[in-house]
């Protein structure tokens, strides 16, 4: 399996437009998944669920307000009929800018007075939504995640100059460099704007990735509570566990559930289970 990083843009006439309007970045965090996911479907013929991790960023290169979406993709998904992976990989980019455009401004109106049906004449293309790298590998995708999805809106290399009273920072894009001053209170008002809201998730995840499909069909699953059958189940034998240094057969002292709050189980809860047997 491989993955895609695609960016999800929406147009700056829009960005202050849903400034500080952090429940409808979620909604177009989530629309951004739906979209790939009609995509693949109407490609293929059949529902298709990918994996995604998007992430939303509100700051460009010079630390003003620009709302975009870095989102890693699956380069397919399951196919609910057989529940196997499908490989796709071609996407129609015109489809896919005007789907974007279209459901974007549905959510973006329910959070805002203004009519925003004008961007539709505004942007014929639609909105931009590009793929920034194709084909990445699993054993790439950790360190492309931490890279790329989630990173402060300036590091530290960045700051080229600071008197107490002016800071400098470099900006680069491909082989372009350029530099931009601020006074320190613009500098740190431009970070702070950046700041959402507390417990705002700004990394989220969709598809065959989303944690809460996880837990729905962990919670589905048998607890065995049976000794013996726990030791058959995960050892595959009958007579238990000899002990390597003493030879004698282990005897299960308990059994803990793998949701269970604290792992591993508490140590005074062992030397209980050990002390019983003593007796």
């Amino acid at each position: 399996m491989t993955y895609s990083h695609i960016v999800f843009t929406l147009p700056k006439d829009l960005w202050l437009v849903i400034k500080d309007e952090w429940e409808c970045f979620r909604d177009l965090s989530a629309v951004t998944f739906q979209v790939m996911k009609e995509i693949m479907r109407e490609r293929e013929g059949q529902e298709i669920t990918p994996g995604m991790i998007s992430s939303l960023q509100t700051y460009g290169q010079d630390i003003k307000y620009n709302v975009h979406f870095h989102n890693v993709i699956t380069d397919g998904g399951l196919t609910a009929k057989e529940n196997a992976f499908k490989e796709v990989y071609y996407f129609p980019y015109e489809k896919l800018r005007k789907k974007w455009q279209e459901y974007s401004l549905k959510v973006i109106q329910k959070y805002v007075k203004d009519d925003v049906e004008k961007f539709l004449n505004w942007y014929p293309k639609g909105f931009n939504v590009r793929r920034i790298k194709a084909k990445i590998k699993k054993k790439e995708l950790l360190g492309y995640i931490a890279r790329y999805l989630r990173h402060p809106p300036i590091s530290n290399r960045r700051i080229v100059y600071y008197d107490r009273k002016i800071t400098k920072i470099v900006c680069e894009d491909d082989n372009n460099k350029w530099y931009v001053t601020f006074t320190v209170e613009e500098f740190i008002g431009g970070l702070i704007q950046h700041i959402p809201k507390k417990g705002f998730k700004v990394i989220r995840s969709f598809g065959i990735f989303s944690r809460r499909k996880y837990k729905v069909e962990y919670k589905t699953k048998k607890i065995i509570v049976d000794k013996q059958e726990i030791i058959t189940k995960y050892f595959d034998v009958n007579c238990g566990i000899r002990c390597s240094k003493c030879g004698r057969i282990m005897e299960l002292l308990g059994f803990f559930d793998p949701s269970y709050a604290r792992k591993p189980p508490p140590e005074e809860r062992i030397q209980k289970e050990l002390n019983s047997l003593d007796s």
